[in-house]
């Protein structure tokens, strides 16, 4: 399938944009792997260069929350989104006339981790992560990204600023190895 449908993100990032959620992955970490009772959710918004992965209950307990990461986007090549990891952690219940519940701390990257996107259309996404893992994911056409991407607060966007500057300015121009980018960051050092 890779090699008859590859995807091409210099004319289709657009796609990459919705909330996808993980049917195949050939990790061995139990949160990289389908299961029946969690949902395993990315949510992916390159225009404004956000995302979030989302790890939650299924059925009607899903609306408490769950474990969250969010990280900002950037699409580096025709197959390559670089991702730097702003912070994690659980997000609870958004409760009527009360700020949501959340637990979140910062999360401390010194290199950028990468998505290979190697299969891209409305409906699947196949790709390959910087640590060599490989995923299926289907769109969840009914469920929106507002539901689930949020700003990080002004504070961690502005310690974050000059880091993601930094990492930024190591993987590019990119020539789309999977070591340029940490190569670039080594220089740097």
């Amino acid at each position: 399938m890779e090699q008859k449908q590859p995807a091409d993100l210099t004319t289709s990032a657009g796609l990459l944009r919705g909330v996808w959620e993980l049917h195949w992955s050939n990790s061995q970490q139990p949160w990289l792997k389908p299961s029946d009772r969690l949902e395993n959710l990315q949510i992916l918004d390159p225009e404004q260069g956000r995302g979030c992965n989302l790890l939650r209950l299924r059925g009607p307990l899903s609306a408490p929350g769950g474990i969250r990461v969010q990280a900002e986007l950037k699409v580096a090549s025709s197959k390559r989104v670089m991702v730097w990891f702003l912070q994690g952690g659980w997000i609870g219940p958004s409760l009527q006339n009360y700020q949501q519940l959340k637990l979140m701390r910062q999360v401390q990257q010194s290199t950028p981790a990468w998505l290979d996107i190697t299969v891209l259309d409305e409906q699947l996404r196949i790709c390959r992560g910087n640590a060599g893992t490989t995923f299926a994911l289907l769109k969840q056409n009914d469920l929106a990204l507002s539901t689930f991407l949020m700003y990080v607060d002004s504070q961690t966007q502005l310690e974050f600023a000059s880091n993601l500057s930094q990492n930024r300015r190591a993987c590019i121009p990119f020539d789309g190895s999977p070591s340029s980018a940490s190569a670039g960051v080594q220089q740097q050092r």
